[in-house]
């Protein structure tokens, strides 16, 4: 039972270190992009989505 404790507060840790890598990432950048998807669609809700989801692509694929 140690072992599987042990393993499952590691698996825990490296989400952690996960999450706040991608918050880091989408702070530095979604500004930006949201701006940059606006400029062509003139609609900031529809530039917030295209935002995020180029970020979360980017992200999914960051190790490609």
């Amino acid at each position: 039972m140690p072992r599987l404790v042990a393993a499952t507060l590691i698996l825990i840790y490296s989400i952690m270190l996960a999450i706040d890598d991608y918050n880091q990432f989408y702070v530095r950048y979604n500004k930006q992009l949201v701006r940059f998807a606006n400029a062509y669609l003139h609609d900031e809700h529809q530039a917030e989505d295209c935002a995020i989801e180029a970020l979360m692509k980017l992200w999914e694929r960051r190790c490609d």
